[in-house]
């Protein structure tokens, strides 16, 4: 917070009118400390004019301010920090200078054009006591948590650490996006994606650094008002001393892909959506572990269960497996008649038996149901007691 502010409210000024600040102007909305003071750029109508469609969408209760000109953001008494989502070309100008100016700074990414134009600016913001930042959202969330305690206990020792993070440009993109311009962007895909790829397996090593890097050019552009191509497809490794490998995928030619994958001796984690999660506030992510992975004959379980029991096809299954003294379950809804059909015929060949897989015996079962009846979802444990009375050999 500046100091000439004594409001628990910390006052953003964004610089520019990027499509990417539409995003944090809502996060600032959402923060609860937070509040968009001044937006600024070039020109006052393209200020106004962003600052109306915002506004509209999700208002602030006072309105911010239209600014002309970067100087007079930062120049103003009534802002106390700044996010600055300029080309890349331009951040180091704006960063050092509103640091001189006492304003905290979020950076987008990447955040300078060299290693020694990121120290001079961490220097200045060091300087004059004020706080930089880049804009790698997914570090603030609570999911790293979990993914931290499952890599530190669930896994063994890190081995291997794989990413991917890549979308499809097409036409427009290519040939309007700064991202395909040299002279605003000229990392491409590597700056632009890779900033979170090498955050991650650099996060996941404790932020050892590796002893060696490569990187392997698959492709480049070149539009016609770029002095020099960037890339558009990359991929690169890192070597850490102890053994830990890494390697990442960028692109912008490729489907829109945003996976991690961590493998230790023992086991992995999979997050399928590191970045940005893909069903919105939910954030997941899979342990895979090697000595104590208990799975059922093809991961089944269905709810309503089987014909037996209602005389009804199940709309969805519910699949469970068994990590220690823990059972976690994964619902899929949709219409699963190759799964019932699995189902069934194993059913029928199995009726007899008390288990349909000699890893799970009924005391899983007890378990499980002792979650579920905690979690009070009466028709899931309808749905496990028919199973397990079936399994018995007990249904009607």
């Amino acid at each position: 917070m500046n100091s000439q502010s004594d409001s628990k409210t910390c006052r953003w000024g964004i610089m520019s009118t990027a499509t990417i600040g539409q995003k944090n102007w809502q996060a600032i909305r959402l923060s609860g400390n937070g509040t968009v003071a001044a937006v600024a750029s070039r020109n006052l109508s393209s200020s106004e004019k962003y600052i109306n469609q915002l506004q509209a969408a999700v208002p602030f209760e006072t309105v911010p301010e239209a600014v002309e000109g970067y100087q007079s953001l930062i120049d103003s008494p009534e802002i106390d920090a700044v996010y600055i989502p300029l080309p890349t070309g331009m951040r180091r100008e704006w960063v050092i200078k509103a640091a001189e100016a006492g304003k905290h700074v979020l950076c987008e990414k990447p955040c300078a054009l060299s290693y020694a134009e990121l120290q001079e600016m961490v220097e200045v913001c060091r300087k004059n006591s004020v706080q930089f930042m880049d804009g790698i959202m997914y570090m603030h969330g609570p999911r790293l948590n979990s993914v931290r305690e499952a890599i530190d206990t669930k896994i063994g020792k890190i081995k291997r650490i794989t990413t991917q993070f890549s979308f499809f440009g097409d036409e427009e993109f290519d040939e309007g996006n700064i991202r395909t311009n040299s002279v605003l962007e000229p990392f491409g895909c590597l700056g632009d994606l890779g900033w979170y790829t090498i955050r991650f397996a650099l996060w996941v090593m404790n932020y050892q650094l590796p002893n060696k890097v490569y990187g392997r050019m698959i492709s480049t552009y070149k539009r016609d008002d770029s002095p020099n191509p960037v890339p558009m497809e990359i991929e690169c490794g890192l070597q850490f001393a102890d053994g830990v490998t890494s390697s990442f995928y960028n692109s912008f030619l490729t489907g829109h892909q945003q996976w991690a994958h961590v493998s230790g001796t023992e086991g992995s984690v999979h997050i399928p959506d590191f970045v940005l999660p893909f069903e919105g506030k939910e954030a997941k992510f899979s342990i895979f572990n090697s000595t104590s992975l208990i799975t059922l004959s093809f991961l089944f379980i269905l709810i309503n269960l089987s014909k037996r029991f209602s005389g009804i096809k199940p709309d969805f299954i519910a699949v469970f497996f068994v990590i220690g003294n823990d059972v976690t379950l994964i619902f899929f809804d949709f219409k699963v008649d190759f799964f019932f059909s699995i189902f069934s015929f194993l059913c029928d060949s199995q009726e007899e038996q008390t288990s349909l897989s000699p890893n799970i015996n009924p005391p899983h079962l007890t378990h499980l149901f002792f979650l579920l009846k905690n979690l009070n979802i009466p028709i899931i444990i309808y749905c496990f007691k028919s199973f397990s009375f079936y399994l018995k050999g007990e249904s009607s």
